[in-house]
C-alpha cells in the first residue's frame, strides 16, 4: 500500500520562510521582532545590525517591552502615540530618538504589522541629523555676519531674483530682508 502527499505548498512555504530569515539577518537596518502580549509590545528577536548599532544583545532585551527598553523617558508620550498607531494596524514612519548602550541616537523608525506580531525597523540617521544641524548653525552664523555689515548687500541668481538681502539693503528699499 502506498500513499502520496503533495508537499509543494509546504516546500514553497519553507523557501519563503528562509527568504524572510535571510532578509531579517542580513539587512543593514536594525530590525526588532515584537510580539503583542497582554497589551505589551515584547521584543522577541533582534538582528545583528540592531545588536551592533544599539549595543544591546538579544538576550539583554528579549521579553522587554520595546518602549521600556529603548524609548528615552522624555519621549515616552510620543512613543505611546506611535504604539497606538501601529496597534491600530497602521504602518507608521517617524524620526525618533532612542536609547542605545552609548547614549541617545536618532533613527528613522518604521513599524510593519503581521498578524500577531510586528517588526520595527530602525535606520540610524544620527550623523545626517548632526550634519543638518551643523548646516543650520552655519547658515544662522552667516546670516548674522551679513546683517552686521553696515553697507547694503544682496545676492541675486542668474534670473535676477534676489536670494538674500541684509538689513541695510532692505532698509534702503523700505522692506524687510525676507521681503
Amino acid at each position: 500500500i502506498g500513499t502520496h502527499r503533495d508537499v509543494t505548498a509546504e516546500r514553497d512555504r519553507q523557501r519563503e520562510l528562509e527568504s524572510y530569515r535571510k532578509l531579517f539577518e542580513n539587512t543593514t537596518d536594525c530590525v526588532v521582532e515584537i510580539e503583542r502580549v497582554d497589551g505589551d509590545s515584547l521584543i522577541k528577536r533582534v538582528n545583528g545590525a540592531f545588536e551592533e548599532t544599539f549595543g544591546y544583545t538579544e538576550a539583554e532585551v528579549r521579553n522587554e517591552d520595546i518602549h521600556d527598553a529603548l524609548t528615552p523617558e522624555e519621549y515616552r508620550e510620543e512613543g505611546m502615540e506611535i504604539r497606538q498607531e501601529y496597534l491600530a494596524g497602521n504602518q507608521p514612519v517617524y524620526e525618533v530618538t532612542r536609547n542605545t548602550a552609548d547614549g541617545q541616537r536618532e533613527f528613522l523608525m518604521r513599524a510593519v504589522n503581521f498578524e500577531d506580531r510586528f517588526y520595527v525597523v530602525y535606520t540610524d540617521i544620527t550623523e545626517r541629523k548632526q550634519r543638518e544641524q551643523a548646516i543650520e548653525n552655519a547658515r544662522a552664523e552667516l546670516r548674522q555676519i551679513i546683517d552686521l555689515i553696515p553697507d547694503p548687500l544682496y545676492v541675486k541668481n542668474r534670473d535676477d531674483d534676489v536670494l538674500l538681502s541684509n538689513e541695510a539693503n532692505a532698509a534702503l528699499h523700505g522692506l524687510t530682508p525676507e521681503e
